[in-house]
């Protein structure tokens, strides 16, 4: 039996979260009724990335909830505490899992109308589907287990389109022209063919190290950097920067930090978004601005969407913490 808080405010925290996630348990079935009919879609017709499920459902009012660390006056709905998701929902049902759904991250219980004869799966979603309300909203998503998946939205109004662009990405590698960037403004940096080694001297801090790319990717356009993993111990970063500030990782717009530890962290602009897993030897890393998104992935998956949007001309940012710290392979498909 649930134990009821003493306290007024958490007692009113505690009811508004366990109403909302009932709410959103009726709201998924409710989904499924309005939309059941009204929708045909032709897998031959969309394309996601391979071993990626493409999904199209209807978002209506309850079918998702924000997870949130604290509940604060000014909390809206979808927002639920964490400690009541994980009490009252998580735990209920293994194949979401504890941990999984990180604060600030979007959980969506899906009817697929792709396979409307499958059952209902849920989707974590960076990205806020409120825009896309009453909508249906068509997304590729990436299993993690049988019931849970990472999802990323495509914009109904150009779906071929985008989910097109995806699959070329992903599938065309090979016939991208990719090219071995440039350097400029470094500092303490050995370029070699192949690699790019830190080379700084006294202590081991941030700022010592990095350099841009004179490459650029243009105004709205589309592109791609990547690198491929060859040490795990050693914590540096790659990313795209509009502006070259210093050699700080703090100051990189979009972040991927390879740390010491062998996790993958997201920064932007200093921000920490989020640690999203472990890397290994011979992982292939990128960082894909796609239809003014930036998307990070690795090999091939996608781990995490930027929920800000990208415009403006980008450059390639590096930066180093440890002493030799390398960069293996870094190709560039912009000039």
């Amino acid at each position: 039996m649930a134990i009821v808080p003493k306290n007024t405010n958490k007692y009113i925290e505690f009811l508004f979260s366990v109403i909302l996630i009932s709410l959103f348990i009726i709201g998924a079935t409710l989904t499924k009724q309005s939309s059941h009919g009204f929708y045909n879609i032709s897998k031959d017709s969309y394309k996601c990335e391979t071993n990626d499920r493409l999904m199209v459902f209807k978002n209506t009012k309850g079918s998702y909830i924000r997870v949130v660390s604290n509940l604060h006056s000014q909390t809206m709905l979808p927002d639920v505490q964490r400690r009541y998701y994980r009490r009252y929902l998580a735990n209920k049902n293994p194949n979401i899992g504890l941990n999984l759904v990180q604060p600030g991250q979007y959980l969506l219980s899906v009817f697929d109308l792709v396979e409307p004869k499958s059952k209902m799966v849920y989707v974590i979603l960076d990205e806020d589907p409120a825009p896309y309300f009453n909508k249906f909203i068509t997304l590729c998503a990436q299993p993690i287990n049988n019931r849970l998946y990472k999802g990323i939205i495509i914009d109904q109004a150009s779906k071929t389109e985008e989910l097109g662009i995806l699959n070329a990405q992903n599938t065309q590698v090979d016939t991208l022209h990719w090219k071995t960037p440039t350097w400029i403004d470094t500092t303490a940096l050995i370029i070699q063919e192949e690699q790019l080694i830190a080379n700084h001297k006294g202590p081991e801090v941030w700022g010592k190290s990095g350099g841009v790319s004179q490459n650029r990717l243009k105004e709205n356009e589309d592109g791609t950097v990547q690198t491929t993993i060859k040490e795990i111990d050693k914590s540096r970063v790659i990313g795209f920067s509009q502006k070259n500030i210093n050699h700080s990782f703090g100051t990189v717009d979009y972040a991927i930090h390879l740390s010491n530890k062998g996790e993958l962290v997201i920064f932007e602009k200093g921000e920490k978004k989020g640690k999203f897993g472990k890397y290994q030897i011979n992982d292939l890393i990128e960082i894909t601005r796609l239809n003014n998104k930036i998307i990070y992935k690795k090999n091939n998956q996608i781990f995490y969407t930027s929920p800000t949007p990208s415009f403006s001309e980008l450059m390639i940012d590096v930066c180093f913490f440890n002493k030799n710290a390398t960069l293996f392979n870094i190709k560039a498909s912009f000039d």
